[in-house]
């Protein structure tokens, strides 16, 4: 065999290696690729949580009368995806003794999986 016979790889050769290599990097992609699309919906159920904190905040921060008794849409654009939601007020018996009570209502903020729920008092 002369010296430029044995030097180098044969094509064969290099098409084995080839897969080989291809073999072992296919399932780290995979394993990336579910990485990112945890993180992609992690990200958006964040986003979403975080929407409505800020529509709980806007009624939490009305005066007491200005909260009246009923249920809003919503809808929000995220970056993945849009949802869409309600919120609603409704009378609550705080002292327990069966019946609603003026002074009492509960405020839920429900956007796709996320909801939300607080009471707020005139006291």
């Amino acid at each position: 065999m002369t010296r430029a016979q044995r030097d180098g790889f044969t094509l064969v050769e290099a098409v084995i290696a080839l897969a080989i290599v291809a073999g072992m990097l296919a399932p780290a992609f995979a394993i990336i690729s579910n990485s990112l699309q945890s993180a992609r919906g992690g990200c958006a159920e964040t986003q979403v949580l975080l929407y409505a904190q800020g529509v709980m905040e806007e009624v939490m921060a009305l005066d007491f009368s200005g909260i009246s008794v009923g249920t809003a849409n919503l809808s929000y654009v995220g970056e993945f995806q849009t949802y869409s939601g309600t919120t609603t007020i409704a009378t609550y018996d705080c002292d327990g003794d069966g019946t609603p009570d003026a002074d009492c209502k509960s405020v839920t903020v429900q956007i796709g999986d996320v909801t939300l729920q607080t009471l707020r008092t005139s006291y």
